[in-house]
């Protein structure tokens, strides 16, 4: 795990958080979008003078992503050895997202669901979650460019 938390490291423990997310990063993942999500875990750790959230950096295979505006971004694991969250995010980007039949990325995350770890989307990472069925009965919050095309395939 990389030290996210910095001086609030030797605070607690790696492992300790009270909440610990996963971000799942798929290629050309939106940079600003996955930004947005981070920098209010790494805020609340050093406004909290504690751990409060642990997070990690995860690919399907463990190697480095790059994001949609070219920056790669080192991960700390793959989904199979991801440690047990709280909350996993899919963090995409492209105008549909890349990988819809992703039987691994599908099958980890329904092993997630029912797990009862709170799943969640960045940008167009709510297909990967509609790919895996794990949108049914529930409403969903889009960009309004992929609102038509998302409810076309997933009705």
């Amino acid at each position: 795990m990389n030290e996210h938390a910095g001086a609030m490291a030797e605070t607690r423990p790696a492992g300790e958080a009270e909440q610990v997310f996963g971000f799942l990063l798929v290629p050309e993942f939106s940079m600003l979008a996955f930004a947005s999500a981070l920098e209010p875990l790494r805020a609340a750790n050093r406004a909290g003078g504690r751990r409060l959230y642990d997070w990690y950096l995860i690919s399907e295979d463990g190697g480095p992503v790059r994001s949609s505006s070219g920056v790669e971004v080192v991960c700390d694991t793959a989904m199979a050895d991801a440690p047990r969250l709280h909350t996993a995010i899919v963090a995409s980007g492209r105008p549909t997202y890349p990988d819809r039949e992703n039987r691994a990325v599908s099958a980890w995350l329904r092993r997630l669901a029912r797990q009862g770890v709170r799943l969640g989307a960045l940008s167009t990472g709510t297909y990967a979650l509609a790919h895996a069925g794990l949108l049914d009965e529930h409403r969903v919050t889009l960009h309004w460019q992929h609102i038509a095309a998302f409810a076309e395939d997933y009705p």
